[in-house]
């Protein structure tokens, strides 16, 4: 009985690292298919650098209160223009 129980063990043993070795090659491939997005990702973020600068410094620039009047009147502006084009729409029909 108790060599049964040993066995069987064993076997339970040898069952799991298989399985755990599998798990380990699943991982291992999406990682590496991780990294190719990744590359891929990367390479538009270098071609495109200059326009996140940009868009940084302008984002800076309107938060941090220099802008604010600016970034004021460009949404009332916005808003007009909204308002002023669905009432030239209403009076068309």
């Amino acid at each position: 009985m108790f060599a049964k129980e040993l066995n069987e063990l064993a076997e339970r043993k040898r069952l799991i690292l298989l399985e755990s070795g599998l798990h380990r090659s699943l991982v291992e491939a999406e990682c590496l298919a991780l990294w190719e997005r990744l590359e891929s990702v990367q390479s538009v973020f270098d071609t495109s650098r200059h326009w996140f600068h940009w868009g940084g410094a302008a984002a800076d620039w309107l938060t941090a209160g220099r802008g604010r009047g600016l970034a004021h009147w460009i949404s009332s502006g916005l808003a007009a223009w909204r308002w002023i084009r669905r009432r030239m729409g209403r009076s068309r029909d």
